[in-house]
């Protein structure tokens, strides 16, 4: 087999033949340039989005979480003031008993050290008894009852029919109260 002689292209003198290929060169790479700074702008799009969207979802996983715990609390508090609310009732049988004649002094002297041990206890949770000495106060004090009075000025509290008492400040029952007019 006879081998082909190669032929070298041949160069030309003319410069419009030489830059040409410079010219499509360059084009070439600008192309590719463009295309790799649109790739480039597309991701960084992306990544800022992606940034964006993980910022948002930990901060939604943020407040979720502090509203959990906020409702654990509140739920917590709930059932304390319920189980408290309960404890009161006994706490008025309590005095209601102790206010009874008995011949027993031991058995009168046992249910005074229990009644004081009861409210000392609630006393520890923060349960407080309203001040029924100051006058009338509807966001303390409920009027059930009014009566004419000479000796008392209008709105001073007569006679306390059931104590009313606040948990750390909250009033979670108001005292029932006879007011003079």
């Amino acid at each position: 087999m006879a081998k082909k002689k190669e032929t070298e292209p041949t160069q030309q003198t003319g410069s419009t033949e030489q830059t040409k290929p410079k010219k499509s060169k360059t084009a070439e790479l600008e192309a590719k340039a463009a295309e790799l700074t649109a790739k480039l702008e597309e991701s960084e799009k992306k990544l800022l989005e992606q940034k964006d969207s993980y910022l948002r979802l930990k901060a939604d996983f943020d407040n979720y979480r502090k509203r959990n715990a906020k409702l654990r609390t509140d739920s917590l508090e709930d059932g304390r003031q319920e189980v408290i609310i309960e404890m009161l009732k006994t706490a008025d049988s309590f005095e209601r008993a102790l206010s009874t004649q008995t011949t027993d002094e031991s058995f009168a002297n046992g249910m005074k050290m229990i009644f004081s041990m009861m409210m000392q206890s609630l006393s520890a949770l923060g349960v407080e008894e309203i001040d029924t000495s100051i006058p009338f106060d509807p966001n303390f004090h409920e009027a059930v009852m009014s009566e004419e009075s000479e000796e008392h000025e209008a709105g001073t509290i007569i006679t306390v029919l059931q104590k009313g008492y606040t948990l750390n400040g909250k009033v979670i029952r108001t005292a029932m109260v006879k007011v003079a007019k």
